[in-house]
């Protein structure tokens, strides 16, 4: 077994031999967009995110946590580094205030939650001392527009480990600001010695909208959060929590199989709970919403088992996707080979391929490359089918490749959501990180200046707060409308109604209708329509 020690919050790490990689694609070509490096052994790319486009430049900006750097003197203070998706260039560094903090232990993209249009982003200081709690831990949320610090939110005990995840939410409580959401896998709800917990605060105050608890000795609940996004359809944002260490169906809380609850944003209610059959599954290790995989309208969730035996392999691992609408098993995607802690982390993607489709990105740090042990790898996999889109592998003894994974947003810029994986243990210990994104076999810049068919490319982000962009292609100079329609099939707004030219274009929608007034949650369709071509999609609308 290799799984990060939640209750003594031990660290595990190893030194690396190589820092090369290899990869490759089944069904899409791929670039290297940004590779980043570590400086020392100090865990870097141990947590990874996209934060959206923060410096307004068109491109999606991601942050490294680096929870083990020793900023100023003060020794695994820890940092978190947010970089430019356009040329790779620092936007900011933030460290940690004091030593042993463990400043970017967790680090997540946060939605806009100070409404000035910009992303926002957390960072987690797992082990900081706030107010002189021991390793009680702290959250940070940081404005995206300049770096400044908007929010601070503290464990109560010590050794809470508050922060040990992070993650915005969406729009919770439907008031126009994204929630976020944070774990602390140590607390002792009711006197259950960590049994965990996970707090949601509002975006407009920080102010706590939701407390959720582990009902048991040893849960670990608030392992892994993360949003949901709409499961139940009632336009609010859905949230999910992992429990890896819970047994829900025995006196033996020991067994470890683990469980995943989904709750509703709307009132907090449990929409579903997902749980392991078999002991030391670790089920809910890592949790994220799916986006709409299989297209019938509701976002799904994805749920991590590092260690399940699938098909008798011992800790091959396992990952499932879970349909919003019944809770159902839409894929079953099992580890290759024993020992490969397939699921480890997980993370919703976007369309990747373009097929209408959203796709999902599992780490699977165990898998050995050759004669390297925990090389590790990271797979995209297909929401439409399940197969395999594109993987990357370490190439080196211990690199741990797929350590922690997200998706990047659209990054290079050419219409589709990019993805970011990291390997913290890559580079002799220093640390890579690396953003790629994925192409059609033509080049993206042919398909943008030569589209050899009209196209209508799924808006993203989706869903979306408070903006999204639509791209598309026309083969040829032609008058072309873009509408944004309800439900009821009225049109709300027209966001082009002009002659283009042949090639890409993009339009951005605020959520906003014909007079600028801000339009209700909720699916919404848009249509491209030219002289002989009309294609309509869909898309969900979060405040």
């Amino acid at each position: 077994m290799f799984l990060r020690s939640l209750s003594m919050g031990i660290f595990i790490l190893y030194c690396s031999l190589s820092s090369s990689l290899h990869c490759y694609s089944k069904n899409l070509s791929f670039d290297l967009i940004h590779q980043k490096n570590g400086a020392t052994q100090e865990a870097f790319g141990y947590s990874v995110a996209g934060v959206g486009d923060l410096n307004g430049d068109g491109h999606s900006d991601f942050i490294i946590g680096n929870y083990k750097a020793s900023p100023n003197g003060l020794l695994e203070a820890g940092s978190a580094y947010v970089y430019s998706g356009l040329d790779g260039s620092v936007i900011y560094q933030i460290d940690g205030d004091s030593t042993g903090d463990n400043f970017g232990y967790s680090v997540s993209g946060a939605g806009d939650v100070n409404g000035d249009a910009i992303s926002d982003f957390i960072v987690g200081a797992v082990r900081a001392s706030p107010n002189g709690i021991f390793w009680a831990g702290s959250a940070y949320v940081f404005s995206g527009a300049d770096g400044l610090l908007l929010y601070r939110k503290d464990g109560s005990a010590p050794r809470d480990y508050f922060a040990g995840s992070v993650a915005g939410a969406g729009d919770v409580n439907n008031d126009g600001f994204a929630d976020f959401i944070i774990g602390a896998t140590n607390t002792n709800p009711g006197g259950l010695i960590n049994a965990g917990s996970a707090f949601v605060y509002s975006g407009a105050d920080s102010s706590l909208l939701y407390r959720k608890d582990g009902g048991s000795v040893s849960e670990f609940f608030g392992a892994s959060v993360a949003a949901a996004g709409d499961v139940d359809g009632d336009g609010r944002a859905d949230f999910i929590i992992g429990a890896p260490y819970a047994d829900p169906d025995t006196i033996d809380h020991s067994v470890n199989s683990g469980v995943a609850y989904v709750y509703s944003g709307l009132d907090g209610s449990l929409i579903y709970k997902v749980k392991s059959d078999s002991a030391d599954d670790y089920l809910g290790f890592s949790v994220s919403g799916a986006g709409d995989v299989n297209n019938d309208g509701r976002s799904d969730f994805i749920v991590g088992a590092p260690n399940t035996d699938a098909a008798g392999l011992l800790d091959a691992g396992w990952a499932g996707i879970y349909s919003g609408v019944s809770g159902l098993l839409l894929h079953s995607l099992p580890g290759d080979s024993a020992g490969d802690l397939f699921g480890y982390s997980v993370a919703g993607l976007g369309d990747v391929n373009g097929d209408g489709r959203d796709d999902v990105m599992i780490g699977i740090i165990g898998a050995n490359q050759g004669d390297f042990d925990y090389a590790g790898s990271a797979r995209v996999i297909s929401g439409a089918d399940g197969s395999t889109l594109f993987q990357v592998d370490g190439s080196g003894l211990l690199h741990e490749m797929g350590y922690s994974v997200a998706g990047a947003g659209d990054v290079n810029g050419d219409g589709r959501p990019d993805v970011i994986v990291s390997a913290p243990l890559a580079d002799s210990g220093r640390g890579q990180v690396f953003v790629y994104g994925l192409v059609s076999t033509a080049t993206a810049e042919e398909r943008k200046k030569h589209p050899a068919r009209f196209e209508l490319s799924q808006n993203y982000p989706n869903p979306f707060n408070p903006t999204t962009t639509i791209r598309y292609f026309l083969p040829k100079r032609e008058k072309v409308t873009l509408e944004i329609f309800n439900l009821l099939g009225q049109q709300v707004r027209a966001l082009s109604e002009q002659e283009q030219m042949a090639g890409e274009h993009t339009a951005v929608w605020d959520g906003k209708d014909g007079n600028g007034k801000i339009l209700p949650s909720g699916i919404y369709f848009y249509r491209l329509k030219g002289e002989d071509f009309s294609e309509t999609k869909k898309m969900l609308f979060l405040k």
